[in-house]
């Protein structure tokens, strides 16, 4: 009988030698099994987008399916839901928040991803013989923001980040479709692209910014944002460009001044708030409407105002007559007064041009008229009309009476009139009584005798 411990002779495997080699194919074996676990549709997802969580190779006869927000399922604080098979239901954990739905394959779908579910998912699987099975994935969310809270101001430093921090993979950016490239005192890149620092922040930076992230050879994930920077105002301009205005015309003034956003508008006459519009609108001027015209342009974004000033002159005739009453054959003299350079005056008596006669004789430049005598044919409405460079205008109408010499006193008072009636009257009878005295002194002395 041979010794147990005795080498076998060749061709022969003892049993202890049978029980080993089992052994070493089991270990050899199991790894090349494949296991079940869990991985995300896309490992990073963009933000606000839709991620589903699938299981490859899944356990037979699933029992109970249970997500967590970690590496362990042994936290209960982290257990987002789980879901019972024999019974078809669902309950939710702490971490749960409303946009988790667990599917009866044990699928996990969570809708409108944020940064803050970048992180580890396990799924936690009992089975019919009350197993447990664990497998655990990593989730990225994809997101370009802009750091430090700061806006993008012209002139000001602004610094884009692309978000999530992947270790191992590398990271582009473009700008309108077009590769972005570092910029001394301009543009700056970090070590690994990630971040894109703006040093001095121009209107033309405006643009759609994206940020590639790339493994070695394939592309993983690219995402845009829209930059829109503010500046402003610039300085603004008030249009039309004329100043002098007639009056009795309507003046429209229109302010404009390059801003993101939108300039707020201002208006003020010789100093005070005419009103918050971009349009100022006085509808028929006068010469009091002159003076300084002032356009206020606001950004409340970047904090900075603008003023722009038009000076505006409204020019109107208007006649001085010193004596508007005066007697037949006396003097008249008109002044046609303006304050803007004149082209022409011309002047006109009842609504119509005033013919001249030769008792009429007016300035060199027209604006003084003066009749001498004056006649009763003179009297009524006088106009004089200004021909400027842009407009002409005639002045309110004066009117002229004229009195007449053999009427002037037609107009006595009654006790005046009386006045004169018995003055004339004692006129009259003085003779008489005179005469009278007379003849009785000659009288008196005839008697005496």
């Amino acid at each position: 009988m041979e010794n147990p411990s005795a080498s076998p002779r060749r061709g022969h495997v003892p049993w202890q030698g049978l029980l080993l080699a089992d052994s070493l194919l089991i270990v050899w074996i199991l790894p090349t099994m494949a296991a079940f676990t869990v991985e995300p549709v896309s490992p990073i997802a963009a933000n606000e987008t839709d991620v589903l969580f699938l299981i490859n190779n899944p356990v037979e006869n699933p029992r109970l399916y249970t997500w967590y927000k970690g590496q362990t399922d042994t936290n209960s604080s982290l257990l987002i839901a789980s879901f019972e098979v024999p019974l078809g239901t669902n309950s939710t954990g702490p971490d749960y928040t409303h946009r988790e739905r667990i599917f009866p394959n044990g699928s996990l779908l969570i809708q409108n991803v944020s940064e803050e579910d970048t992180g580890n998912y396990t799924l936690r699987i009992v089975d019919g013989s009350y197993d447990q099975h664990l497998a655990t994935t990593p989730l990225y969310v994809y997101n370009i923001q802009i750091i430090n809270d700061s806006k993008p101001i012209e002139g000001k430093e602004l610094v884009l980040t692309c978000e999530p921090d992947i270790p191992g993979m590398t990271y582009q950016w473009y700008k309108d479709g077009e590769e972005v490239q570092e910029i001394p005192d301009r543009l700056q890149l970090s070590s690994n692209n990630r971040t894109l620092t703006l040093l001095n922040v121009t209107r033309n930076d405006t643009g759609i910014y994206e940020c590639e992230i790339r493994n070695s050879t394939t592309v993983i994930f690219r995402n845009s944002h829209t930059l829109d920077v503010f500046y402003g105002p610039d300085s603004p301009t008030i249009s039309p460009s004329e100043e002098n205005y007639c009056s009795r015309t309507n003046l429209t003034l229109f302010c404009e001044a390059d801003s993101n956003p939108p300039a707020q508008y201002t208006w003020l006459i010789n100093g005070k708030i005419w009103g918050s519009t971009q349009q100022l609108h006085i509808p028929i001027i006068s010469t009091s409407d002159s003076g300084s015209y002032t356009c206020e342009v606001h950004n409340s974004n970047t904090g900075l105002n603008n003023t722009a000033v038009r000076n505006i002159t409204v020019y109107g005739p208007v006649i001085q007559a010193f004596y508007p009453i005066v007697r037949e054959k006396d003097s008249l003299v008109l002044t046609c007064q303006t304050h803007a350079p004149v082209i022409s005056t011309h002047w006109i008596f009842n609504s119509q041009s005033l013919q001249l006669t030769e008792r009429m004789n007016l300035s060199s430049d027209n604006s003084i008229l003066t009749i001498e005598p004056v006649m009763m044919e003179d009297e009524g409405e006088y106009q004089c009309e200004v021909f400027y460079l842009n407009c002409s205008r005639r002045s309110d109408p004066v009117r002229i009476a004229v009195r007449a010499i053999d009427t002037e006193n037609t107009h006595l008072l009654p006790g005046a009139i009386a006045g004169i009636v018995i003055g004339a009257f004692i006129v009259l009878i003085l003779p008489c009584i005179l005469t009278c005295i007379q003849a009785f002194i000659v009288c008196c002395s005839k008697n005496r005798r």
